[in-house]
């Protein structure tokens, strides 16, 4: 490990259950531990926390939030990633400690056993069942897609920089749950039908406005979307296949 990479440590580990009261408990507790582990050695921290930290805003459409607004969380993965950004503020006023925490957009790859709303529409497409997608009276959820590999990237270059504060990463490219489905379907060669259902009340949909190309000027996506989710739909394949077998 180069040198200056050696006084950070990196904490990217979020419970697969981070949306229930026990995952964000899970997640705040392994964070105090690390954060003990930077206070004795005296290094930084860089926390990947999330776009959920703002999923409490009471706006009706797309609402954006830059790198300086405040958090306005909902939701146990909301409350439990806004509590640990707090408890790291703490430590960074208490102990002096240089931190950075980074707030992806939606994360997206191979890899990635979360059933969460894509890998649920992948696995549906290439088993040919029906996709069902929800409209609330705002829309559908708009998803910004960003790929592992250019979050990783983005670390890598902010660890480089040395970088604290607070940094968002993001595409700045949306699409409805609704259209990627379609797109999921057609890259999957599948004949899997889209439906979309009615939903009472709004969704609470947050976009990540970004001052990366400032902080990280020579950083931008590099993995569009098509290209990533050929990748991914790959990968689930493999793993439908090795579940058969």
């Amino acid at each position: 490990m180069d040198q200056t990479a050696s006084d950070r440590i990196l904490f990217c580990w979020h419970p697969p259950s981070l949306d229930t009261n026990r995952g964000a408990g899970q997640l705040v507790t392994a964070l105090r531990n690390v954060l003990e582990v930077c206070r004795i050695r005296g290094a930084g921290l860089i926390f990947i926390s999330g776009h959920q930290v703002f999923a409490g805003h009471n706006g009706k459409g797309l609402v954006s939030f830059c790198e300086t607004d405040i958090p306005q969380p909902s939701g146990a993965a909301g409350d439990g990633l806004f509590l640990g950004e707090t408890l790291i503020k703490r430590y960074c006023v208490r102990y002096k400690l240089p931190v950075l925490i980074v707030r992806p957009a939606h994360v997206y790859g191979p890899g990635d056993e979360r059933p969460w709303v894509l890998n649920t529409m992948i696995r549906k497409a290439l088993m040919q069942q029906e996709i069902t997608t929800h409209s609330y009276k705002n829309g559908a959820p708009l998803l910004d897609l960003i790929h592992v590999h250019d979050l990783a990237r983005a670390l890598a270059l902010a660890v480089g920089k040395r970088l604290t504060g607070v940094l968002h990463v993001a595409s700045g490219k949306s699409i409805s749950t609704h259209d990627l489905a379609n797109l999921v379907v057609r890259m999957a060669r599948s004949s899997s039908r889209v439906v979309s259902v009615k939903m009472p009340g709004d969704y609470s949909m947050v976009r990540l406005d970004s001052t990366i190309e400032i902080a990280i000027p020579e950083w931008a996506p590099t993995i569009d979307l098509e290209t990533g989710l050929s990748e991914l739909i790959g990968a689930v394949h493999q793993g439908l296949i090795k579940e058969k077998t």
